[in-house]
Protein backbone atom coordinates (compact mmCIF):
# COMPACT_ATOMS: atom_id res chain seq x y z
CA UNK A 1 0.00 0.00 0.00
CA UNK A 2 3.06 2.26 0.99
CA UNK A 3 4.21 1.96 -2.73
CA UNK A 4 1.42 2.63 -4.72
CA UNK A 5 1.28 5.69 -2.97
CA UNK A 6 5.32 6.66 -3.21
CA UNK A 7 5.73 5.19 -7.01
CA UNK A 8 9.42 6.92 -7.24
CA UNK A 9 12.19 8.93 -6.77
CA UNK A 10 15.46 8.39 -4.84
CA UNK A 11 16.00 8.36 -0.77
CA UNK A 12 19.34 7.89 -0.20
CA UNK A 13 19.23 6.51 2.64
CA UNK A 14 16.20 4.98 4.83
CA UNK A 15 15.79 3.94 9.22
CA UNK A 16 13.11 1.33 9.52
CA UNK A 17 11.94 0.47 13.67
CA UNK A 18 9.54 -1.97 14.82
CA UNK A 19 8.32 -3.33 18.14
CA UNK A 20 5.99 -5.78 18.96
CA UNK A 21 4.90 -8.41 21.60
CA UNK A 22 6.04 -11.24 19.13
CA UNK A 23 7.65 -11.78 15.81
CA UNK A 24 4.47 -12.23 13.97
CA UNK A 25 3.70 -8.42 15.50
CA UNK A 26 6.26 -6.57 14.03
CA UNK A 27 4.95 -6.35 10.73
CA UNK A 28 1.40 -4.65 12.07
CA UNK A 29 0.96 -0.83 10.87
CA UNK A 30 0.61 0.42 14.41
CA UNK A 31 4.22 -0.73 15.86
CA UNK A 32 6.63 0.13 12.46
CA UNK A 33 8.05 3.77 11.34
CA UNK A 34 9.83 4.13 8.19
CA UNK A 35 11.89 7.31 7.55
CA UNK A 36 14.04 8.90 4.80
CA UNK A 37 14.45 11.78 2.61
CA UNK A 38 12.70 11.88 -0.69
CA UNK A 39 14.23 13.44 -3.88
CA UNK A 40 12.79 13.56 -7.25
CA UNK A 41 9.94 11.55 -6.42
CA UNK A 42 6.43 10.65 -7.53
CA UNK A 43 3.34 10.30 -4.60
CA UNK A 44 0.03 9.22 -6.23
CA UNK A 45 -3.05 9.76 -4.30
CA UNK A 46 -6.10 7.88 -5.68
CA UNK A 47 -9.41 8.90 -6.30
CA UNK A 48 -11.14 5.65 -4.62
CA UNK A 49 -9.63 6.61 -1.15
CA UNK A 50 -12.00 9.69 -1.52
CA UNK A 51 -15.51 10.36 -1.22
CA UNK A 52 -14.65 12.40 -4.18
CA UNK A 53 -13.47 9.86 -6.52
CA UNK A 54 -12.48 12.34 -9.65
CA UNK A 55 -9.75 14.03 -7.38
CA UNK A 56 -6.85 12.31 -8.21
CA UNK A 57 -3.70 13.72 -6.38
CA UNK A 58 -0.15 13.14 -8.37
CA UNK A 59 2.87 15.08 -7.13
CA UNK A 60 5.71 14.79 -9.57
CA UNK A 61 9.44 15.96 -8.67
CA UNK A 62 8.87 15.57 -4.66
CA UNK A 63 11.63 16.93 -2.03
CA UNK A 64 10.64 16.06 1.00
CA UNK A 65 11.27 14.55 4.44
CA UNK A 66 8.71 11.14 4.89
CA UNK A 67 8.08 9.59 7.67
CA UNK A 68 5.77 6.96 7.90
CA UNK A 69 4.54 5.66 11.48
CA UNK A 70 1.41 4.07 13.35
CA UNK A 71 -0.40 4.11 9.75
CA UNK A 72 0.34 7.87 8.17
CA UNK A 73 2.76 8.82 5.68
CA UNK A 74 3.34 12.10 6.47
CA UNK A 75 5.88 14.43 4.37
CA UNK A 76 7.29 17.62 5.60
CA UNK A 77 9.10 20.18 3.94
CA UNK A 78 7.53 19.23 0.91
CA UNK A 79 8.31 20.65 -2.92
CA UNK A 80 7.08 19.55 -5.67
CA UNK A 81 4.76 19.90 -8.63
CA UNK A 82 1.44 19.93 -9.11
CA UNK A 83 0.49 19.57 -13.08
CA UNK A 84 1.69 23.19 -13.97
CA UNK A 85 1.83 24.27 -10.65
CA UNK A 86 4.75 24.76 -8.19
CA UNK A 87 4.05 23.35 -4.60
CA UNK A 88 6.58 24.60 -2.50
CA UNK A 89 7.44 24.95 1.54
CA UNK A 90 4.14 22.36 2.00
CA UNK A 91 3.33 19.48 3.99
CA UNK A 92 1.05 16.38 3.48
CA UNK A 93 -0.42 13.59 5.36
CA UNK A 94 -2.34 10.69 4.47
CA UNK A 95 -3.64 7.46 6.14
CA UNK A 96 -2.31 4.34 4.32
CA UNK A 97 -4.73 1.67 5.19
CA UNK A 98 -8.73 1.80 5.92
CA UNK A 99 -11.71 2.96 4.03
CA UNK A 100 -11.97 6.39 5.84
CA UNK A 101 -8.40 8.15 6.88
CA UNK A 102 -6.79 11.38 7.85
CA UNK A 103 -5.41 13.62 5.16
CA UNK A 104 -4.22 16.87 5.02
CA UNK A 105 -2.01 19.04 2.63
CA UNK A 106 -0.87 22.55 3.38
CA UNK A 107 1.49 23.97 0.96
CA UNK A 108 2.35 27.61 -0.96
CA UNK A 109 1.36 27.09 -4.91
CA UNK A 110 3.00 28.83 -7.46
CA UNK A 111 0.14 28.54 -9.86
CA UNK A 112 -0.30 29.08 -13.81
CA UNK A 113 -3.63 30.29 -13.94
CA UNK A 114 -5.11 28.74 -17.06
CA UNK A 115 -5.01 25.58 -15.74
CA UNK A 116 -5.92 26.90 -12.11
CA UNK A 117 -9.67 26.10 -12.32
CA UNK A 118 -10.07 22.91 -13.69
CA UNK A 119 -8.15 21.91 -10.99
CA UNK A 120 -9.90 23.84 -8.36
CA UNK A 121 -12.96 22.17 -9.44
CA UNK A 122 -11.48 18.62 -8.83
CA UNK A 123 -10.98 19.73 -5.44
CA UNK A 124 -14.14 22.40 -4.37
CA UNK A 125 -17.53 21.56 -5.08
CA UNK A 126 -19.37 24.08 -3.54
CA UNK A 127 -21.84 25.56 -6.13
CA UNK A 128 -21.14 28.80 -5.66
CA UNK A 129 -17.44 28.97 -6.28
CA UNK A 130 -17.82 26.77 -8.82
CA UNK A 131 -20.12 29.36 -10.90
CA UNK A 132 -17.78 32.17 -10.22
CA UNK A 133 -15.32 29.81 -11.82
CA UNK A 134 -17.46 29.30 -14.85
CA UNK A 135 -17.70 32.76 -15.54
CA UNK A 136 -13.88 33.26 -16.12
CA UNK A 137 -13.04 33.05 -20.02
CA UNK A 138 -9.34 33.36 -21.61
CA UNK A 139 -7.57 33.23 -18.54
CA UNK A 140 -3.93 34.12 -18.20
CA UNK A 141 -1.12 34.83 -15.91
CA UNK A 142 0.32 33.96 -12.48
CA UNK A 143 -1.06 33.89 -9.03
CA UNK A 144 1.00 33.17 -5.93
CA UNK A 145 -0.15 31.69 -2.68
CA UNK A 146 -1.80 29.27 -0.48
CA UNK A 147 -3.53 25.82 -0.60
CA UNK A 148 -5.27 24.18 2.09
CA UNK A 149 -6.98 20.64 1.83
CA UNK A 150 -8.37 18.54 4.83
CA UNK A 151 -9.23 16.45 6.99
CA UNK A 152 -10.51 13.36 5.86
CA UNK A 153 -11.07 11.19 2.56
CA UNK A 154 -14.83 11.25 3.41
CA UNK A 155 -14.92 15.14 3.36
CA UNK A 156 -12.46 17.00 2.17
CA UNK A 157 -12.74 20.79 2.72
CA UNK A 158 -10.46 23.23 1.02
CA UNK A 159 -9.52 26.98 1.66
CA UNK A 160 -7.53 29.10 -0.95
CA UNK A 161 -5.54 32.13 -0.12
CA UNK A 162 -3.70 33.96 -3.39
CA UNK A 163 -1.42 37.01 -1.87
CA UNK A 164 -0.50 37.89 -5.52
CA UNK A 165 -1.90 37.67 -8.90
CA UNK A 166 -0.66 39.16 -12.27
CA UNK A 167 -3.79 38.21 -14.68
CA UNK A 168 -5.90 39.16 -17.83
CA UNK A 169 -9.51 37.41 -18.43
CA UNK A 170 -13.38 37.83 -19.26
CA UNK A 171 -15.40 37.98 -16.60
CA UNK A 172 -19.14 37.20 -16.86
CA UNK A 173 -21.32 40.13 -17.77
CA UNK A 174 -18.51 42.72 -17.93
CA UNK A 175 -17.89 43.79 -21.68
CA UNK A 176 -14.19 44.40 -22.08
CA UNK A 177 -11.03 42.32 -20.91
CA UNK A 178 -10.22 42.25 -17.15
CA UNK A 179 -7.00 42.69 -15.87
CA UNK A 180 -5.51 42.81 -12.43
CA UNK A 181 -2.04 43.61 -11.16
CA UNK A 182 -2.31 43.72 -7.59
CA UNK A 183 -4.98 41.94 -4.97
CA UNK A 184 -5.86 39.26 -2.65
CA UNK A 185 -8.07 36.30 -3.35
CA UNK A 186 -9.32 34.22 -0.60
CA UNK A 187 -11.52 31.02 -0.38
CA UNK A 188 -12.69 29.07 3.03
CA UNK A 189 -15.67 27.18 1.62
CA UNK A 190 -18.51 29.63 2.85
CA UNK A 191 -17.32 33.39 1.24
CA UNK A 192 -15.44 34.43 -1.68
CA UNK A 193 -13.42 37.34 -0.65
CA UNK A 194 -11.12 40.03 -2.98
CA UNK A 195 -9.36 42.95 -1.26
CA UNK A 196 -6.92 45.60 -2.37
CA UNK A 197 -7.30 45.22 -5.83
CA UNK A 198 -5.69 47.39 -9.32
CA UNK A 199 -6.49 46.77 -12.63
CA UNK A 200 -8.30 47.84 -15.45
CA UNK A 201 -11.09 47.09 -16.89
CA UNK A 202 -11.47 48.01 -20.83
CA UNK A 203 -9.15 51.43 -21.19
CA UNK A 204 -10.52 52.52 -17.24
CA UNK A 205 -8.39 51.42 -14.20
CA UNK A 206 -9.48 50.84 -10.69
CA UNK A 207 -7.57 49.95 -7.39
CA UNK A 208 -8.12 49.82 -3.78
Amino acid sequence: TIFTIVRGGQVPSITFQSRGQSMDNLDDTENFSLKGNLRDGMIHIPGELFAQKDIDINLESVIGNVLISKGILEVKNLNARLENHLLQEGMMRAGVEGEVVPFHLEVSVDADLPSLPPLLSRFIKEKTFREELDRIRDLRGRAVGKLVLGERTDSLRAKVEISEMNLRAHYGPIPYPVEIDQGQFSFDEETIGLKDLRGKVGRSSFSG
